[in-house]
């Protein structure tokens, strides 16, 4: 079935050939079960970021800032794998604490405890 593998970082799909025995179109007649190579246009994100989607709210996600308060910052959704969400943000750096939790019942300015 279609999905996203963790390992390989591949992506399994199923796809749709219109007239796939047209041996003009096609160099071979399309099987099923046939593996065959494709270009798929998509979307390339750098840096983006795996959270659970129940960390989110109105695109933005909760960290914890050096002084120990919440902060937000804006994510933009890439793509949903499982109940996770990769997002990119040009707000979070590498070292934030980024707050898993709830965030209805958080709010920014809120000191906190890291454990």
């Amino acid at each position: 079935d279609a999905g996203i593998a963790t390992t390989p970082r591949c992506i399994f799909l199923r796809a749709q050939v219109n007239d796939p025995l047209n041996t003009e179109r096609y160099p071979q007649p399309l099987i099923g079960g046939l593996f065959v190579e494709a270009k798929i246009p998509g979307r390339y994100v750098a840096d983006a970021l795996r959270i659970p989607e129940k960390a989110i709210i109105d695109n933005r996600v909760f960290i914890v800032a050096e002084d120990q308060r919440l902060q937000r910052k804006s994510v933009e959704p890439v793509t949903r794998e499982g109940s996770d969400l990769w997002v990119y943000s040009r707000e979070i750096v590498a070292g934030d604490k980024i707050v898993v939790s709830d965030p209805r019942v958080l709010r920014a300015g809120l000191e906190v405890r890291v454990e």
